[in-house]
């Protein structure tokens, strides 16, 4: 199937430098407009198939966690998780750990979505993010004057567990072993 859908994307892509113009996009109430001059030059479209399902998802999970370190993370994302867009993941998560390094980041996107939801009307959000830019502003007076600001700390990121045994059974040492274990002992 995917070496059809490259075909009919190659006959497509022909078709569109041929005719020329404006290509239209997207969903209903989500379209954009493309010049078909940007399909020009040397790439290749890919197509790849995967079946998903929380069953199978928790088994690739369990998969990757049990490999550890031994393999990248990276080729966790492309080969294990099979993560359609893998770089993107790779960006949100640096994203997401941002926030987790630096307090000045998390207090800025937190006065972001205060402010969303003044907007929305909230009417003690715009109270509550003004008082969190003052608290910044403070904290970065003192960053700038050599001061280090005592913040809360980056909290430590959660180490992955086995979801599923990989040898059957119960799964990798949730509560199920731990009661299995308190009845051994009694």
């Amino acid at each position: 199937k995917a070496g059809i859908n490259e075909q009919l994307t190659r006959m497509f892509t022909k078709q569109m430098l041929q005719i020329g113009g404006t290509l239209k996009l997207g969903t209903p109430g989500h379209r954009k407009s493309f010049s078909a001059s940007i399909l020009e030059g040397e790439y290749e479209t890919k197509y790849r198939y995967t079946a998903r399902s929380p069953v199978t998802d928790a088994g690739l999970y369990s998969l990757a966690a049990s490999a550890g370190n031994a393999i990248s993370e990276k080729y966790k994302r492309e080969n294990i998780y099979q993560l359609e867009d893998p770089d993107g993941e790779e960006n949100q998560l640096r994203w997401e750990e941002a926030e987790r390094i630096s307090p000045a980041i998390k207090i800025n996107r937190t006065i972001q979505a205060l402010m969303d939801r003044a907007e929305d009307g909230d009417e003690d959000a715009e109270f509550e993010a003004e008082l969190l830019s003052a608290e910044m502003g403070v904290n970065l007076r003192q960053m700038l004057s050599g001061e280090v600001p005592t913040g809360p700390k980056p909290q430590a990121e959660d180490e992955p567990t086995q979801v599923l045994s990989m040898f059957g059974g119960e799964g990798g040492g949730g509560p199920a072993q731990s009661q299995r274990q308190a009845e051994e002992e009694a």
